[in-house]
């Protein structure tokens, strides 16, 4: 499995476009999984959501088939915007296009930055309760000092909601989501009513990082 994350600032005509022209699994060789999502910044309760701000989530086989399937506007010679190449190294739970013998051990397995997806299709009778806690653990993530950057993401139309997390190390991130306080509580939860029909926690190790985002929630900097 190889991830590629794009997140493009661009008019919301365009981001109705860009969605248009994204590679689907089934159709494109080697593509196990994407969607186009919207970005909403964590933290504000109800998703306030940037329309203007359309992410391309794909999990691939191998990196040779995401550089010939990103075609178009979503290629590298044409995309502005963030891309963020990543390699998973832990995956708990499961979903479309994640291997299920990812190791589940929570040990480090590289130094330095960490990149953090959570995935869930939500059920829409648990979505007050599951906002209600995503909204207290998502401000601890934020005071977290070893957090460099973090989104919320989500595709209304197929009742998906993600997260997207930049650490300094696995380090910072592990002291944040299992030690105490409203991460904790949201995991405890999520263990004794799940929120979702079918979710997955996957941690992975940047491969690459071009370009940055202006205005709300922007990031730029960001070094494997």
């Amino acid at each position: 499995m190889y991830a590629t994350i794009q997140i493009a600032s661009t008019p919301v005509r365009r981001a109705l476009a860009l969605r248009r022209e994204a590679p689907r699994a089934g159709k494109t060789p080697g593509l196990g999984y994407s969607t186009v999502a919207v970005a909403a910044p964590l933290g504000t309760g109800i998703p306030r959501p940037q329309l203007g701000r359309s992410t391309l989530l794909a999990f691939w086989e191998s990196p040779d088939h995401a550089a010939e399937g990103l075609q178009g506007p979503w290629a590298d010679a044409a995309f502005e915007g963030l891309r963020i190449d990543a390699a998973p190294e832990r995956g708990v739970g499961s979903w479309p296009g994640v291997p299920p013998d990812l190791p589940t051990a929570a040990e480090p397995l590289h130094e330095g930055p960490a990149v953090v997806i959570t995935l869930g299709r939500l059920r829409l009778l648990q979505a007050r309760r599951f906002f209600a806690a995503s909204a207290r653990a998502e401000q601890q993530i934020l005071a977290s000092p070893g957090l460099t950057w973090a989104t919320g993401l989500a595709t209304p139309e197929r009742r998906s909601v993600f997260t997207l997390s930049w650490w300094h190390d696995q380090a910072a991130m592990d002291a944040t989501v299992r030690g105490a306080g409203d991460h904790r509580a949201a995991m405890a939860q999520q263990a004794e009513k799940d929120f979702h029909h079918e979710s997955a926690f996957v941690r992975f190790r940047p491969v690459a990082v071009e370009g940055g985002l202006v205005g709300r929630n922007g990031v730029a900097g960001l070094v494997p």
